[in-house]
């Protein structure tokens, strides 16, 4: 098994382990068990499942099933415990074991859960920009100073060369037509 794989199935194994955990205290001592435990079993036999037969789903169904546990509908523990934080009237509970098992899966999933929010990172550009590489394009323009206006032209127009490429082939070429304007 691939390394990355094991690091996809931690938060599931995780919840296996509580799960196992559950059934143990269950059966050998006087835990009664939810409606919140049977559908947590549910979910995590599901994602299980999805892990064997469709991996393409697998992913998103365990990170909305430790989200729903994060937020106290599924619970995965012989007793449900839950911390609730409160600011003036508004308030969040929400399960420790689910919380660390949801932030292990961000962990391990942050770019995939960038990519589904569609959130931007602070060092990519925003959409439809592209900024230029300052030290290819100095690179190319002066590698340019030699080409004739029609090798120039050719550059600008063919769609075959990088933004850099391009935007070094305008420059020389406006240079070269108007030496006295740069």
């Amino acid at each position: 098994m691939k390394k990355e794989n094991i690091k996809q199935l931690l938060p599931l194994i995780l919840l296996f382990g509580g799960l196992i955990y559950t059934s143990i205290a269950y059966l050998t001592s006087n835990v009664g068990l939810t409606w919140r435990h049977y559908l947590g079993i549910l979910f995590a036999l599901a994602t299980g499942a999805l892990y064997l037969y469709k991996l393409k789903y697998f992913k998103k169904v365990l990170g909305a099933t430790l989200l729903i546990g994060t937020f106290n509908v599924l619970a995965f523990t012989p007793s449900i415990t839950t911390v609730n934080i409160s600011i003036a009237s508004l308030g969040v509970t929400f399960q420790p074991f689910s919380l660390i098992g949801l932030l292990i899966f961000m962990a391990f999933n942050g770019k995939r859960i960038v990519e589904i929010l569609g959130i931007q990172a602070p060092s990519e550009p925003p959409a439809g920009i592209y900024y230029l590489d300052e030290e290819k394009f100095e690179k190319l323009k002066e590698n340019y100073q030699w080409k004739s206006i029609e090798e120039l032209n050719t550059i600008i127009t063919s769609g075959k060369f990088t933004i850099e490429a391009v935007e070094a082939a305008k420059k020389v070429k406006e240079e070269k037509t108007h030496p006295n304007m740069v």
